[in-house]
């Protein structure tokens, strides 16, 4: 009787979905956004302005690095441009970008660990460079990542805490986010590769560790959506009394956790064979996480439709209609790009890829339509992306991530854009 239902349910959201395609989540112009030219447009436009170069100094600077070098990098490898001059601009810009995350590098195993888990997406940009390029600066850098990974701080159920800040533990002491997992998860998948003494077996089994932990302590019933996090310990004021989740559905790091979960995927199929995702096998059920995690973010898609009339995730993912909240450009992006790329690979079942790939490609239009600006120069530029959100204080609730600054050109929000229509583009080809 469960499946039955939650198959009726599915069918209901589907029917939903597919009715508000043509209809309440058209752009003003009723124009169809041409999502390939839109991508390359707004990277052309970031490396105009020289960003992706150096730490912007914010609390989310590797990440901000770290995100904007797995956009160039896939840009390049799907060959985003037939530009010969510009592909060989995008590549130089790269190798300037991750020489510049660090002015000393990532050799300091016991430095790294006191960064937050952010750091591992840089951690991947160098492993990408160590197999086009091997270089034994490089590959001491991934060692030394590799190892501040067994160093990090972990809690009892051996959740790696998202951030271990030696200048304020009370704070950030036990606390695991949905966030870390972009980094941390493709990053560990990808060791093997460089690392021969890993297995991918054995790598597959911890960021499956990792995701599994944070997926069963932040699921939220009702929604099929995850929390923010959760406080392994409960001493937080806001963590629930039994599994110590946080209380709101934060779009972006449910945005991170699932671009996470799905690179990490599309890695792991390249390793296993097909023999290894039969039903049953780890990797078959997180692949199914996966089409269920998608389920319910097109659900909450097609609510915001119905209410709002936007195609997109709000702030508050879980109230788009209440006072105060937005529209988040950057989660909306993450969606859209982990939406995109599960029909692209295959990863999302057949029951679920058009309305995947139908609400993707509307979320582009829509974050073009009300967050992409042309500037008199020839540019882009991006609005729209809320600054931080943080898990270490005592007042976690709506009021605390409807009032998060939001900045213009936030490296985040550019680059998550880049990585949707990308990826939406592939669609339309």
């Amino acid at each position: 009787m469960m499946v039955t239902m939650a198959g009726r349910k599915w069918a209901l959201v589907l029917c939903c979905t597919l009715a508000f395609i043509g209809t309440s989540c058209a752009t003003s112009a009723n124009r169809v956004v041409d999502a390939r030219n839109y991508s390359t447009w707004m990277l052309d436009s970031i490396i105009a302005n020289g960003n992706g170069i150096g730490s912007s100094g914010a609390a989310t600077s590797q990440i901000e690095l770290g995100v904007f070098q797995d956009a160039l990098n896939q840009a390049i490898n799907d060959a985003a441009t037939t530009n010969a001059q510009q592909a060989q601009e995008w590549s130089s810009y790269l190798q300037r970008s991750i020489a510049s995350s660090g002015p000393a590098g990532f050799v300091n195993v016991i430095a790294d660990v006191a960064k937050p888990l952010d750091r591992l997406s840089i951690g991947r940009s160098l492993i990408t460079e160590q197999l086009q390029s091997p270089n034994a600066s490089t590959l001491a850098e991934i060692k030394a990542l590799e190892q501040s990974v067994v160093h990090q701080p972990r809690n009892a159920n051996g959740g790696l805490w998202y951030y271990d800040n030696v200048n304020n533990l009370t704070a950030y002491s036990n606390l695991s986010y949905l966030d870390g997992m972009f980094s941390h998860a493709p990053f560990t998948m990808l060791l093997p590769s460089v690392l021969p003494n890993l297995t991918a077996d054995v790598a597959f089994d911890e960021a499956h560790l990792q995701l599994d932990l944070l997926y069963h302590r932040c699921f939220q019933n009702e929604t099929g959506l995850l929390v923010h996090g959760y406080d392994a310990i409960r001493s937080h004021p806001w963590a629930n009394p039994v599994n110590g989740a946080s209380p709101i559905v934060w779009s972006r790091s449910l945005g991170w956790y699932t671009v996470g979960l799905v690179d990490l995927l599309e890695i792991a199929m390249r390793s296993y064979s097909q023999e290894q995702n039969q039903d049953g096998s780890s990797l078959y059920l997180l692949r199914q996480r996966f089409n269920e995690l998608a389920k319910a973010q097109i659900a909450a898609v097609t609510a915001s439709a119905n209410t709002t009339g936007r195609a997109a995730l709000w702030q508050v993912v879980t109230q788009p209609s209440a006072q105060g909240n937005f529209v988040e450009s950057s989660g909306s992006a993450l969606i859209a790009y982990a939406l995109a790329k599960g029909v692209r690979t295959g990863l999302l079942d057949n029951a679920v890829k058009e309305s995947a790939a139908l609400v993707a490609t509307k979320m582009v239009e829509d974050l073009v339509e009300n967050f992409v600006i042309e500037n008199e120069n020839g540019t882009l530029s991006f609005n729209g992306t809320s600054s931080v959100a943080s898990l270490s204080g005592n007042k976690i609730d709506f009021e605390y991530y409807v009032t998060r600054p939001i900045t213009l050109n936030s490296l985040i929000g550019t680059s998550a854009f880049v990585l949707a229509a990308l990826n939406v583009g592939e669609l339309q080809a």
